[in-house]
Formats: structure tokens, C-alpha cells, sequence
């Protein structure tokens, strides 16, 4: 991995199959992590994202990249792929850090910055003690904004989606960040019942983080 004086951290947080893979892998352009009707995700991946182009327009010198750690998406979504079904039979966390490139900057960043987003299993999963929603109040100090992520075809129709929204809440507690909400799988943001269900999640985020909070 290569390591950079500053790194800015997003955190990818949801239920299970509210599809946060997903969402990474179209903010990163390319299928880095595994897709699944069913629960995929099983490890904590961080994806450092390097570009071609430093934020003046020039070129990045090669030992700005060192080329030698970027992975391919191919590469990194068959090792978690693998990694998945061996950490679906354990109680363990797994914590892998992944150099991949970007050939488009996100958003324009410092030369000496790296946008890392960080994909962390649904919070919400089966069996596992609450391993993960601990894993986010314990790292929280650590991220510089997170994304929760609802399946939009529910709104916060069950409590573990409200649970999801209270977990950000109580961690704001400890250190102030930007939050998203993000509502997935809206296919047609023009249906009636599906806006309706986006209109729902905009009242229990105000509800739940006070009549100012931001809405969109």
C-alpha cells in the first residue's frame, strides 16, 4: 500500500444488500467488489484511489503512483471474492487496504491527498454480534464522512433501517462529519409510490437529526 501524508476517508455503511457495493463500484467505474442478490461483502476493504493527473493538469511523477502497487479491478474483485466465502464461515474481521487507479478524479483533490473509500459489510447481518455496526462506532474517529446507504424500494419501513440512522447519530456524538444518506435502487424516482418512500426517509432523517438537517 502506498502511504500519503493525508488521506480523506468515506465510509460506506448500510444494511445488508442495500447495495453499497455497488454504489462503490460505480463511483470507482469498474466491478472492484463482489455483487450478489444475496449478502456478499464479508471483509472491510479500503480502496486508496490514485489518479493519472495531479490537480494542476500535469502528469503525476511515476514515484508519486509507484505503478508496481496499483491492482487491477479483475485482480482485487476475485481476492475478495475469495476472501468472502472463507470470512462467511468465521467470526473474524478482515481489514485489506487496495491501490487501485482512477482516470478521472472524483473531485478535485491536493497532490498530497488520497481519496481511500472504505466498503464495510452490512451492519445489520446475521450472526455476527453486532460485529460490524461495533467495528463502525469504533473506527469513527477515523473517517472524515460517511455514506449511509437505505434500500430505497423499503424507505425506513423496519426497524433496522432506522437503527442504521440512529447508530450515525449516536456516533456524531463523538466526532462531527458529513453524512449522506443515500437512498439505492431508486429506478424510477418519478413513480408515485417510490417517491413516495424517498419523501418518508426525507422525514425520519429530519426526525431523527433535527428539523435543519439537509434534505435533497
Amino acid at each position: 500500500m502506498i502511504v500519503h501524508p493525508f488521506e480523506i476517508k468515506v465510509a460506506l455503511i448500510g444494511n445488508v444488500s442495500a447495495g453499497k457495493t455497488t454504489v462503490l463500484n460505480a463511483l470507482l467505474r469498474d466491478k472492484f467488489g463482489e455483487v450478489s442478490m444475496k449478502r456478499a461483502t464479508a471483509g472491510i476493504n479500503y480502496f486508496h484511489l490514485h489518479s493519472h493527473a495531479a490537480s494542476d493538469g500535469s502528469s503525476v511523477q511515476p514515484e508519486a503512483t509507484d505503478a508496481s502497487n496499483i491492482r487491477s479491478a479483475t485482480s482485487i474483485l476475485t481476492e475478495i471474492s475469495q476472501d468472502n466465502i472463507e470470512l462467511r464461515k468465521s467470526e473474524m474481521i478482515q481489514e485489506k487496504h487496495f491501490d487501485i487507479l482512477a482516470e478521472n478524479e472524483l473531485v478535485p483533490m491536493r497532490d498530497d491527498t488520497r481519496l481511500v473509500f472504505i466498503d464495510i459489510p452490512g451492519i445489520n447481518e446475521a450472526n455476527t454480534f453486532s460485529k460490524y455496526s461495533d467495528y463502525v462506532s469504533m473506527k469513527w474517529d477515523t473517517f472524515d464522512c460517511v455514506v449511509a446507504i437505505l434500500d430505497g424500494k423499503q424507505g425506513v419501513n423496519t426497524q433496522d433501517q432506522v437503527a442504521l440512522l440512529n447508530l450515525v447519530k449516536t456516533n456524531l456524538k463523538k466526532k462531527a462529519v458529513p453524512i449522506i444518506v443515500l437512498c439505492n435502487k431508486v429506478d424510477d424516482p418519478e413513480d408515485m409510490e417510490q417517491a413516495e418512500l424517498v419523501h418518508e426517509v426525507r422525514k425520519e432523517v429530519k426526525n431523527i437529526f433535527g428539523a435543519t438537517a439537509p434534505t435533497f
